[in-house]
């Protein structure tokens, strides 16, 4: 492909998704940042080898500002100011229990804010002046179906999910005027990658969302023009 890349940031770049996403978005012509923890990095280039100089490792802690800000810095200057974020970090966190007490719970929740929520804050932080300034860019981010109908077990990761649900709406208020699209997309189910097929043997498979869908849904997304903008995509099967 002719032409100067366009930079995507994919967090959660050592995750099940990203391993069907970034793909998709080096053939759609994409310049990736693909961000995973800190000691992560050599397993992560390892994994993406294929796709040659179109990925780029990064380490950093999403849950520090400082940190993610320091990386998109270095990135800005790599490549330029990232055109896209998608955001496909995130941690599961089952609890608190009713019955585990105020410092285990406060513990748990903190884990699922630092995960869900306050790793989705950074990033967006970090990126937003830079897409401001160009009067373009996109912000995706996965959410969870836990976030509007929790189950039982999973009291911080739906809260931590439902918070990054309102902060996604209302950064989509903030800023979509301004051409930037803030876009949630909500999974209706699980998805079917490997992990899932570990942590659930006896379930069906077949119920589950297509990585590829996903795929589908971020380049839509990040793509959308300023008079067509989509701030939240449900999937689900059948």
């Amino acid at each position: 492909m002719s032409g100067k890349r366009r930079t995507a940031l994919v967090t959660g770049a050592g995750g099940d998704l990203a391993a069907t996403v970034v793909p998709r978005l080096v053939a759609a012509g994409w310049q990736v940042a693909a961000a995973v923890r800190p000691g992560s990095e050599e397993r992560a280039v390892e994994r993406f080898a294929g796709l040659g100089g179109a990925v780029t490792v990064v380490g950093v802690d999403l849950a520090e500002p400082t940190a993610v800000t320091e990386c998109v810095a270095r990135l800005e200057g790599a490549h330029g100011a990232p055109e896209a974020l998608v955001h496909l970090a995130g941690r599961f966190e089952p609890g608190p229990g009713a019955a585990d007490g105020g410092v285990a719970a406060a513990a748990v929740l903190e884990r699922a804010l630092d995960g869900n929520l306050r790793s989705a804050v950074n990033a967006c932080a970090a990126l937003l002046p830079g897409m401001l300034m160009a009067g373009r860019g996109a912000l995706v981010a996965v959410g969870a179906a836990a976030g509007a109908s929790p189950a039982p077990g999973s009291v911080a990761y739906a809260a931590a999910k439902g918070a990054l649900a309102a902060y996604f709406r209302s950064l989509a208020a903030q800023v979509a005027k301004r051409g930037v699209n803030v876009a949630l997309l909500v999974p209706k189910g699980a998805f079917d990658t490997p992990g899932n097929r570990r942590a659930m043997p006896d379930a069906d498979p077949t119920g589950w969302i297509a990585p590829d869908a996903l795929a589908d849904a971020v380049l839509f997304l990040i793509d959308r023009p300023p008079r067509g903008l989509v701030h939240e995509l449900p999937l689900s099967v059948g």
